[in-house]
C-alpha cells in the first residue's frame, strides 16, 4: 500500500477487512435473533407487500423505503434473513462513502488511521453492521456528505439548489439529520456568494419539508392502535423541564460516550481507568483539530464539522434517547451514538496528527478501538425472547387490521405461537396503556376494541393472544398496566 497516496481500491481493500469483522461477529454471536424490531421488520419484508405502511418501518425514517425495497431484492435470491444481508451491504457502503471524502479532503496519513479506526470503530458500532433498525449507523455517512457537497461549492444557484435537496431529502431520510441544520447555515451564509441563492435554498429546503409533512399526515404508515403524534418519535418525548436531564450534557463524555466507544464492563478484561486516558484524547483531538490547517476547505468548512459533532451529542443529551446505564456492551441502547462517533473519531484523528506527539496518540487511539472490540467479542449480546417481542412490535405496526397480522406472520419463519403471543401483548399494552379500570367511560371503550381485534383471529389462536394479553400485566414489563384491567378482560373473553 503506498502512504503516500490511497487508491480507490487500497480504500475498497481497508473497508472490506470492516465487512470481514462484522461477518466473523454475526456468524458468532447473530445479534439480530434478539433483537425484535430486525425480525418483525423482516417478517413485513417476507410478507410481500408494497405499500407505504409495509416499506416503511417507523413514520421518522424514511429511508427504512429503500431498506425494504433493498430487502425484498435480496430475498429474492436467498432464504437467509435479507435484513442481515443488507446491513452487511450497507454498512459497506457507508464506510466507503466516509473514507473515500477523508481520502478527497484530508491528509494521506490520516486517512489511513482514520480508515484503520473504521475496521474496529466501537463497540456499539460492530454489531449494526449485520442488524438492522434504527438506520443511526447507516446515516453516519450524511455529516461526511454534506461536508464534501460544500466543498464542490460552484457559488451558482444551481448548486445552492441542489444542496438544499440533499439537506431535505438527508432529513427525510432519517431525522437524525436534523442536526445537520445548523452546519448546513453556517456552510451557505460563510461565503460571499449571491444572498438570494441562499435564500433559494432556504425556500427549497422548506418546500420539501413541508411535502415530508404531508406524507406523514396522509400517508398511512399505520400504528392505527397508538396514534402516534406527528411530533413524535417512537412515542417519546423530551423532558427539559427536569433538571436531571440537563445533567447529562457533562455525564455524556464521560458516561455515555466513553462507554458505548471503548467499554465493557462485563468482560473479564475490563479495566475502568482506561475509559478516562481515552476521553483525554478525545479532549485532545477536539482542542488541536481547530490548530489543524486544511488547504483548500470552502469557507466555514472547519466551524460546521465542529458543530455537526456538538449540536448532536447537545440534542442527544437532552433526548429520551440519552442512555447511561449498567449493561455497557448493550449496543441496542447505544445504537444513536453510531451516528456520530465516524465523524468524532475522525476530527480527534486529525487533531491528533497534527501535535507532536501525533504518531504515539493515534496510535493509542486505534488501539483503544482495538480494545473495545475485543472487549465486544468476549462477551454475548443482550438477549431476550426476541420472536414474543417481534410479535409486540407487529402489532404496534398493523394490530388493527387483523387480516394483515396473520398474513405476516404465515409468510414468516419464526414461531408463530410466539409471535401470536407478542400480538396479544402488544394489543393489551397499546389499549390499556394511562386507563384504569374505574374509568368505566374509557375502559368499557377500549374493552370492545380489544374484543373486536380478538374475535376477528381464528379460533386457534386466541388462547395465544389471551396468553400475550396476560404477559402483559406482569411485573417488570412496560408500559406497567392496571392489574385490574386484567381480570375483567379475562371473563370478557371467556
Amino acid at each position: 500500500m503506498n502512504l503516500n497516496y490511497l487508491t480507490r481500491f487500497n480504500l475498497l481493500f481497508i473497508c472490506l477487512l470492516g465487512t470481514l469483522l462484522r461477518v466473523i461477529y454475526a456468524y458468532y454471536y447473530t445479534p439480530w435473533r434478539f433483537a425484535p424490531d430486525h425480525l418483525a421488520w423482516e417478517s413485513m419484508i417476507r410478507a410481500g407487500g408494497f405499500s407505504y405502511a409495509e416499506l416503511i418501518h417507523y413514520p421518522h425514517e424514511g429511508g427504512t423505503i429503500l431498506v425494504s425495497l433493498l430487502g425484498k431484492f435480496i430475498g429474492l435470491f436467498t432464504a437467509f434473513d435479507s435484513l442481515t444481508l443488507s446491513a452487511l451491504l450497507l454498512d459497506f457502503i457507508s464506510r466507503y462513502i466516509q473514507l473515500y471524502i477523508v481520502s478527497k479532503t484530508f491528509p494521506v496519513k490520516v486517512t489511513l488511521v482514520f480508515g484503520l479506526w473504521s475496521i474496529f470503530a466501537s463497540p456499539s458500532s460492530i454489531p449494526w453492521g449485520s442488524l438492522n433498525f434504527g438506520m443511526h449507523a447507516v446515516s453516519g455517512s450524511f455529516p461526511f456528505l454534506l461536508f464534501y457537497v460544500f466543498q464542490k461549492n460552484t457559488g451558482t444557484l444551481r448548486f445552492y439548489l441542489l444542496s438544499a435537496v440533499f439537506m431535505g431529502l438527508a432529513v427525510w431520510f432519517s431525522y437524525n439529520n436534523m442536526v445537520l441544520l445548523p452546519a448546513y447555515l453556517v456552510l451557505c451564509f460563510a461565503t460571499n456568494d449571491k444572498l438570494r441563492y441562499k435564500l433559494y435554498a432556504l425556500l427549497c429546503f422548506g418546500a420539501i419539508l413541508f411535502v415530508h409533512i404531508l406524507v406523514r399526515v396522509f400517508a398511512d404508515a399505520g400504528f392505527h392502535l397508538e396514534q402516534i403524534p406527528l411530533d413524535s418519535i417512537r412515542d417519546t418525548s423530551f423532558s427539559l423541564h427536569d433538571s436531571e436531564t440537563w445533567k447529562h450534557l457533562y455525564k455524556l463524555w464521560t458516561n455515555a460516550l466513553a462507554d458505548s466507544s471503548v467499554a465493557a464492563r462485563h468482560s473479564p478484561y475490563f479495566l475502568a481507568p482506561l475509559k478516562y486516558l481515552w476521553i483525554t484524547l478525545v479532549a485532545l483531538g477536539l482542542m488541536a483539530f481547530a490548530r489543524t490547517k486544511l488547504p483548500g476547505l470552502t469557507s466555514g468548512s472547519k466551524f460546521a464539522l465542529y458543530l455537526m459533532v456538538f449540536v448532536f451529542l447537545l440534542v442527544y443529551a437532552i433526548s429520551p434517547f440519552y442512555y447511561e446505564g449498567k449493561e455497557i456492551s448493550n449496543h441496542v441502547a447505544y445504537r444513536h451514538l453510531c451516528y456520530i462517533l465516524p465523524l468524532l473519531s475522525l476530527l480527534v484523528i486529525a487533531g491528533l496528527n497534527h501535535l507532536r506527539a501525533g504518531f504515539v496518540l493515534w496510535s493509542l487511539y486505534l488501539m483503544f478501538a482495538v480494545y473495545g472490540c475485543l472487549l465486544l467479542f468476549t462477551q454475548k449480546p443482550p438477549q431476550g425472547n426476541g420472536e414474543k417481542a417481534a410479535g409486540w412490535v407487529i402489532c404496534k405496526k398493523t394490530g388493527h387490521d387483523p387480516q394483515k397480522v396473520q398474513a405476516v406472520i404465515q409468510g414468516s419463519s419464526l414461531d408463530h405461537s410466539l409471535l401470536y403471543q407478542g400480538i396479544g401483548w402488544g394489543m393489551s399494552s397499546a389499549l390499556f396503556e394511562n386507563v384504569e379500570a374505574n374509568n368505566k367511560a374509557v375502559f368499557e371503550k377500549r374493552l370492545q376494541e380489544f374484543k373486536t381485534l380478538y374475535m376477528a383471529y381464528p379460533k386457534e389462536h386466541r388462547d395465544e393472544l389471551k396468553e400475550g394479553a396476560k404477559f402483559s400485566f406482569g411485573d417488570g414489563i412496560t408500559p406497567v398496566l392496571d392489574k385490574a384491567i386484567l381480570e375483567q378482560l379475562l371473563k370478557e373473553l371467556e
